[in-house]
């Protein structure tokens, strides 16, 4: 519609239309791919940053220059680990169903009074109350986590990601 107001009607502006489609769906699809692995780099970025510093806080340091360089240490690990093996469903699944774990769990120690809003708002990671609170509560984080995990895997058993693949939907 476009080319057609530019270019006037007729044969030519109905080709340059399709031409100018085509190209427009390629770069749009090249740059959702780019996207995807940037999202996934940031998802295993967290999950690392996650697991460094809540182990460093588990262990009972506070947060400070060793809390962080642990966490940046595990963040990258953990981006290049995803990359070279090509685990990008895995990182995904995992930050939901972690994610997922501590939403619930924090909504039930905020609706028991055990956290407040102003506690989160000044902490530096979500996964601090919970082990603060309680072992049972951080028994019960751990299992809603490895649950989430494990029925999303099984969810998704069949579903591999490949270049190959993504570029199969192109056309």
């Amino acid at each position: 519609m476009g080319t057609a107001t530019l270019f006037g009607g007729g044969f030519l502006a109905d080709v340059t239309g399709l031409v100018v489609g085509v190209i427009i769906g390629l770069i749009t699809g090249i740059l959702s791919y780019l996207f995807y692995l940037v999202g996934v780099v940031i998802v295993a970025g967290v999950i690392g940053w996650i697991a460094g510093t809540g182990l460093m806080t588990a262990i009972g340091l506070e947060p400070g220059l060793v809390v962080t360089l642990v966490g940046l240490t595990f963040a990258v690990s953990l981006i290049i680990l995803t990359l070279i093996f090509n685990l990008q469903k895995y990182a995904i699944i995992s930050i939901t169903s972690i994610m997922g774990a501590d939403l619930l769990v924090l909504s039930g120690l905020l609706l028991f009074n055990r956290v407040s809003v102003e506690q989160l708002q000044a902490g530096s990671n979500l996964v601090e109350p919970i082990l603060q609170s309680s072992w049972f509560t951080w028994l019960v984080w751990a299992v809603l986590a490895v649950a989430g995990i494990v029925v999303q895997i099984r969810a998704n058993r069949t579903f591999t990601f490949t270049r190959e693949r993504y570029v199969e939907a192109w056309g």
